[in-house]
């Protein structure tokens, strides 16, 4: 995602929550709220809907973006001790009577 936001010098908006200052120009002002809504309109194309409704109500670029790791990122003991049972249980799953393609769907 950081590829798409540097193009359009966004980064400093979404990910460092850049909020102009006092005294700031207003031209400088209408640059940053408009790289903010184009950031938030990038974000709402590429978020799925269903978590797009639990993260609409934050109406920023860069609340959303520390909204995600908090939310989707497991960094525990527990969390590698489900991605290791979702793993094997993969395989205890799979019949090779049916097709990968199907197994997978």
């Amino acid at each position: 995602m950081l590829l798409v936001f540097d193009p359009l010098k966004a980064k400093h908006v979404v990910v460092d929550g850049y909020i102009p200052s006092l005294g700031t120009t207003a031209a400088e002002k209408a640059t940053s709220e408009n790289i903010a809504m184009q950031s938030l309109l990038l974000l709402i194309q590429v978020i799925s809907q269903p978590i797009m409704f639990q993260e609409g109500r934050l109406r920023s670029p860069y609340n959303i973006w520390q909204h995600f790791p908090r939310i989707y990122f497991k960094d525990s003991s527990i969390s590698f001790v489900n991605e290791i049972y979702a793993f094997h249980s993969l395989s205890s799953s799979f019949s090779p009577s049916r097709s990968m393609s199907k197994f997978l769907d």
